[in-house]
């Protein structure tokens, strides 16, 4: 039996979900975690907690990087130098500058390392269903109506992503319709935008983020001349179930029930496709870039402007 080694670094609340989906891999893949904040012991009888980066293995098949963003860059250096990776899997928010980014590529190319960034939204079966139904033969109009628990700083990547995917155009324009910013609850020294913004690519498709009316869950709606496609990712206006099963309708006619998957189903499906096919579908380091890029530089105007100081490392995760 070959034995794959896997890493995972940082053990926050997106660390756990990962480890959870990690833990239903055969007794072939060997896990470790690292987090350097973690003060107690995690006993589990398939996954090995180590105290210091020096203690993961040598020689690394995968590694999830799932820390906080302003020390992602620093910590795949560090990872880098002292071991051998085949693969690496990096949290969104990446980075949180054009700079981290440029110099990880960088450093992940002269190792020849692949690299991928976590937005599955363009693998999950419900979007995978879109993506057979759309047609883009006219400019065609996509409405992500966001509900109260989304925020802006963190999951709009996952939506620009999915978009591009589906167009297939990774030349785009954002436009803010910001209206404030604040503090992030969940995370300190990071913050949480308010308001909508608008994306547009070469060839007249367009992305709308909004608001929505819906408390609980996500809907995407998508429009044009051929095609009239509502996408809602799980529960009801009401309402979310806990195996969250969303729902496509087709012009108003055919309906699909498609579940929209949480991490913990994902991330082993990652690793087994990576390690026995060498992909893994999730976007490369290199693609993400080029719409991290126009985001982080969306977002950081708007602080500068907000706060009258000039921005360029923008705080979110």
């Amino acid at each position: 039996m070959v034995e794959r080694n896997i890493a995972l670094i940082g053990f926050g609340r997106i660390g756990e979900r990962h480890l959870e989906s990690l833990l239903t891999l055969d007794d072939s893949y060997k896990i470790q975690v690292y987090d350097k904040f973690l003060n107690s012991p995690v006993n589990n009888i398939k996954a090995e907690f180590v105290k210091d980066i020096d203690d993961l293995n040598d020689s690394i098949d995968v590694c999830i990087v799932a820390t906080k963003s302003n020390v992602r860059k620093q910590v795949v250096e560090d990872l880098l130098e002292k071991k051998t990776v085949k693969f690496l899997i990096l949290e969104k928010v990446a980075f949180q500058s054009i700079d981290d980014f440029m110099e990880v590529i960088s450093l992940v190319d002269s190792k020849q390392i692949t690299c991928y960034v976590n937005c599955p939204m363009r693998i999950q079966p419900i979007y995978k269903k879109v993506g057979d139904l759309l047609e883009l033969k006219s400019p065609t109009k996509f409405t992500y109506e966001y509900s109260e628990a989304f925020k802006i700083s963190s999951s709009f990547i996952h939506i620009l992503d999915l978009f591009c995917y589906l167009c297939g155009e990774y030349n785009i324009e954002i436009n803010s319709h910001l209206t404030g910013f604040k503090d992030s609850v969940k995370h300190n020294g990071f913050v949480d935008f308010e308001g909508s913004l608008s994306v547009e690519t070469p060839d007249g498709h367009t992305l709308h983020l909004e608001k929505g009316s819906n408390k609980f869950t996500e809907v995407l709606r998508i429009n044009n001349n051929e095609i009239d496609i509502y996408t809602r990712e799980g529960g009801s206006e009401n309402d979310i179930d806990d195996d969250r099963v969303g729902k496509v309708i087709f012009n108003n006619e055919d309906s699909y029930s498609i579940p929209f998957l949480w991490q913990s189903f994902l991330t082993a499906e990652y690793v087994k496709q990576v390690t026995n096919s060498q992909d893994c579908g999730l976007p490369l380091l290199k693609e993400s870039f080029l719409i991290h890029r126009p985001m982080i530089n969306c977002f950081n105007e708007f602080l500068s402007k907000s706060t009258k100081k000039k921005v360029t490392t923008c705080p979110i995760t």
